[in-house]
């Protein structure tokens, strides 16, 4: 089950306020669970004590009860006439999530708070943008282990472009993604505790266009 109501006002050319609700009730969702020292028929001698089963630690995909979802968005843009503009919007959303009947924390993969900014410049020949992606920190796995979850720190994604119409046949642009060179990185509820790190540099991108 699901519900929104959202309201738009366009108070100039290119510029809009708008809000929304949503509501959202999640049956079945996709969790994992983690068993710990199971026998899986394999068989090892440590440490010459004769053969024994070597225990391990398995995780694998379950359906959760459900989940609750509940959030507000709010967004705005507005270009002035000199061709400067601004978009921004914001989203704060509230999960609870629920397996075998407990209260678990957060829904998998959805973080509280979040937000887009984005300083915009266009005319008859230029278009430039300056953006940042906030996502807040959230649960990636419930049990991860030890009665612990896996959560995973903010990120904040810088890009830029700037894009020239040299005539009406030939354009070029310039691309710059992931300018501040942020990295995942997922921690068992401390930060001493690493989970996971992964990292993708920053990159840039030379294009040309040309119309026939």
């Amino acid at each position: 089950d699901q519900a929104d109501l959202s309201v738009e006002w366009y108070f100039d050319d290119k510029s809009a306020l708008n809000a929304a609700v949503f509501w959202k009730d999640i049956s079945g969702f996709i969790t994992y669970q983690l068993q710990e020292n199971i026998d899986i028929g394999v068989v090892g001698d440590i440490g010459g004590a004769g053969p024994a089963p070597v225990l391990y630690d398995v995780s694998r995909p379950i359906n959760g009860d459900k989940a609750e979802v509940l959030g507000v968005e709010l967004g705005m843009q507005h270009f002035f006439d000199n061709g400067f503009g601004l978009r921004a919007n914001y989203t704060y959303t509230d999960t609870k999530a629920y397996v075998d009947g407990v209260h678990v924390g957060q829904l998998e993969g959805v973080s509280e708070s979040a937000y887009s900014v984005a300083l915009l410049f266009e005319n008859d020949r230029w278009d430039a943008q300056l953006a940042a992606d906030y996502s807040g920190e959230y649960t990636e796995i419930t049990d991860a282990g030890g009665g612990r979850s896996q959560t995973v720190e903010p990120i904040t994604w810088v890009t830029a472009s700037v894009a020239y119409k040299i005539n009406e046949m030939i354009s070029v642009s310039l691309e710059g993604r992931n300018l501040l060179d942020e990295y995942y990185f997922a921690h068992l509820g401390r930060a001493d505790m690493l989970a996971g790190f992964e990292t993708w540099g920053r990159s840039y991108l030379l294009g040309a266009t040309a119309k026939f």
